[in-house]
């Protein structure tokens, strides 16, 4: 069962979303396939019946390429979705889903692609982890190695010593050096820094609720939030 990848919070996050905005009919999922193969499209086309659900990711992933060949609804995307060449393939939706992907962007920035989106959509449905300590968005990588060990979320030790053992080198994939590359946390996001950059974009909050602290790091919160457009 391919919701069995998939986050129960997600899940009751698009659920109260799509009760509160019954309207919502178009979806686009930014950074959709890994380890989930577009299960939360998957999810909305067959238990919220929505018309369409993109699914934006820099790799398709096979398993998703599978079940959305037998899914018209489905659209997957391949590229990045902080390129203008990305939003005019997915055009205008109903909502967008940020899940666990706005602390990743650098170049552009978390608040760049939200601007970037903003246009294309009258709701944005987010799942983030939230910097707690302190009232100030952070850059992760310029507080060096043995800070980011000891405050951020990471997998592998080894991964994390090299790359930034390596920050000033250029990634070709991604077309931008290796310290703004998407697969490590790069900003710590605080809770008021996303009510005010959305605010600025002309969209309401319509719910922010947190959700459950990370165990080995609590300062970091997993908040969930749905903005409208006003």
């Amino acid at each position: 069962m391919y919701k069995q990848k998939l986050d129960p919070i997600k899940l009751s996050l698009i659920d109260r979303a799509i009760t509160l905005a019954p309207e919502i009919k178009f979806s686009a999922d930014l950074g959709a396939c890994w380890g989930v193969d577009g299960g939360y499209s998957r999810y909305v086309l067959e238990e919220h019946k929505l018309e369409k659900a993109f699914i934006v990711d820099q790799h398709i992933t096979s398993a998703t390429q599978e079940w959305t060949s037998h899914q018209p609804k489905a659209k997957p995307v391949t590229g990045l979705f902080g390129t203008d060449s990305t939003l005019e393939k997915v055009g205008d939706v109903d909502v967008v889903f940020f899940f666990d992907v706005l602390l990743h962007q650098v170049a552009p920035d978390w608040n760049e692609v939200l601007k970037m989106w903003a246009p294309k959509t009258k709701y944005f449905l987010i799942h983030n982890p939230m910097w707690t300590v302190g009232s100030e968005t952070l850059r992760f990588p310029d507080y060096g190695f043995e800070w980011f060990k000891a405050n951020v979320v990471y997998q592998h030790e080894g991964r994390l010593k090299e790359w930034f053992a390596n920050l000033d080198k250029f990634d070709l994939e991604q077309n931008k050096p290796l310290k703004d590359v998407h697969n490590f946390w790069q900003f710590g996001i605080t809770h008021q820094d996303m009510i005010t950059t959305l605010d600025r974009l002309g969209f309401d909050c319509v719910f922010s609720k947190y959700l459950k602290s990370r165990s080995t790091k609590p300062w970091i919160k997993n908040y969930g939030y749905l903005f409208k457009k006003r």
